[in-house]
């Protein structure tokens, strides 16, 4: 599997490599996977650039841990009860059918223009990602597996602890997996159009608009490999904390 991967890996670098060699692409459009990677060296090597990239990693790290801190219980809570469920059914619905930069205008007017409005959208948005999948990981708990545990007494925290949670917990691991992406997205995306002075989506930004093309490749490169970690870390949780998924 992990020689599949390094395969892939080096088909996409070979790709790359030729059209930039052929010139069917402008090489300055598009760069030679070498000359990315010595832009990517610098870019590490680089105080100002480490520090947008903490920044920015920052910001996402934020957004994502108070995301699951505030949606994994309350989906929980809505999946449990249910007449609250229906009730904030259609609230969740749409708010989640919005695109969460269509709202920045209207944080903006409460929360100010600074950092603090560009947070908190990004982690309402992605609060709502992991509320409805614990919501319905828990609705959706295996009924045999409920019938069993009530026909050995099993009640409150006891069905909770030993059957709501182990069945629920990969529905909700989905959900996070799902929000840590819609983090980074935003984050970025925020970083980039909405006035940030820091980040890597400022640069992305800059470099583009300053006709720095490689130096724009180097930091898109760096935010993909951000995202790719911070995926793998929590698949790697997941495969050990919740081995049960799918069995």
């Amino acid at each position: 599997m992990k020689l599949l991967r390094v395969v892939g890996t080096l088909i996409l670098v070979s790709v790359w490599w030729s059209i930039s060699a052929s010139g069917w692409i402008n090489p300055i459009l598009l760069p030679s996977p070498q000359a990315i990677a010595i832009e990517v060296f610098h870019f590490v090597s680089s105080v100002g650039s480490l520090l947008d990239l903490w920044l920015s990693t920052k910001r996402i790290l934020i957004a994502f841990a108070l995301s699951i801190l505030i949606g994994v219980p309350l989906g929980m809570i809505l999946g449990l009860v249910k007449p609250l469920a229906n009730l904030f059914e259609f609230p969740i619905d749409f708010f989640r059918s919005l695109p969460a930069t269509a709202l920045f205008p209207l944080f903006m007017l409460f929360f100010g223009v600074g950092d603090e409005s560009k947070l908190i959208l990004v982690i309402f948005a992605s609060s709502l990602i992991t509320l409805l999948y614990a919501m319905y990981g828990v609705k959706n708990c295996s009924a045999i597996r409920l019938r069993a545990a009530k026909a050995m007494r099993l009640k409150g925290f006891e069905m909770f602890y030993h059957i709501v949670l182990p069945e629920s917990l990969p529905n909700i691991v989905s959900g996070i997996r799902i929000s840590l992406s819609l983090v980074l997205v935003l984050v970025v995306v925020l970083e980039m159009f909405t006035g940030n002075t820091s980040g890597i989506g400022k640069r992305i930004y800059d470099t583009s608009q300053m006709f720095r093309i490689k130096e724009m490749y180097a930091a898109i490169v760096i935010v993909g490999i951000l995202g790719y970690t911070l995926n793998k870390l929590v698949t790697l949780i997941d495969s050990k904390f919740v081995h049960w998924a799918g069995r």
